[in-house]
């Protein structure tokens, strides 16, 4: 930034100890091996046995398909989601009400929660550190903890997106007769949506994305 004047404009960082960093290890290395059947499929990222090039794949085909579809009636369009500070914006209610939802015990949940609240920041101006402060929602990108636990903040505009599609409100794409209708993929924190190209349903993913953003601080 060439002329910095807020905080974030310097790029600050979040450092974790190497203790921190055994005890957040040990919680990954259990909750790595239940992913693949809590996490939607159409997130690729930080999943044993996924690949982030199989969703690049599928998107180029439906890119495709969508292009073949130009000035047809059949008309569909792709809608490239970056959020902004994905992890510093987690709401912590949201992804502690996340996680029991998905049933894991209350003492794991304890557990994962007190890595996340533990953190504190302090700011170092002219070479001398600030007051320590505390604050009340993100992940941190140095915890190995967090981009797993994101997944499942993610998953939850993956549940609005697909049961959407299922009610019938939002039409995804499918790029051959009896192919399954794709609506979004999940590259960690970034979503590749895909539907058709109409103002209702642009309107319907708009309040989609109002919804999640509202319940997970994400904007």
């Amino acid at each position: 930034v060439p002329h910095p004047k807020e905080l974030k404009d310097f790029r600050p960082i979040s450092l974790c100890n190497v203790i921190y960093k055994l005890v957040s290890k040990c919680l990954v290395n259990r909750l790595r091996p239940c992913l693949s059947e809590l996490i939607s499929e159409n997130q690729s990222a930080f999943i044993p046995g996924r690949l982030i090039s199989d969703n690049s794949i599928i998107a180029f085909e439906c890119i495709h398909h969508i292009q073949s579809l130009k000035n047809t009636s059949r008309a569909a369009c792709a809608y490239k989601l970056d959020l902004s500070k994905a992890y510093d914006r987690v709401d912590w209610d949201f992804l502690e009400k996340a996680l029991s939802r998905w049933g894991f015990l209350e003492q794991w949940i304890a557990w994962i929660m007190s890595c996340v609240k533990s953190v504190r920041y302090s700011v170092k101006l002219n070479g001398k550190l600030l007051e320590v402060f505390s604050p009340s929602r993100g992940l941190r990108q140095g915890d190995p903890l967090s981009p797993f636990l994101f997944l499942f903040v993610a998953d939850a505009l993956s549940a609005l997106l697909s049961k959407s599609v299922n009610e019938g409100s939002l039409n995804g794409v499918s790029i051959c007769r009896g192919a399954p209708e794709i609506s979004h993929l999940l590259f960690a924190d970034d979503t590749l949506l895909f539907f058709e190209a109409s103002g209702q349903q642009a309107n319907v993913v708009k309040g989609l994305l109002n919804t999640y953003s509202s319940a997970t601080g994400q904007l």
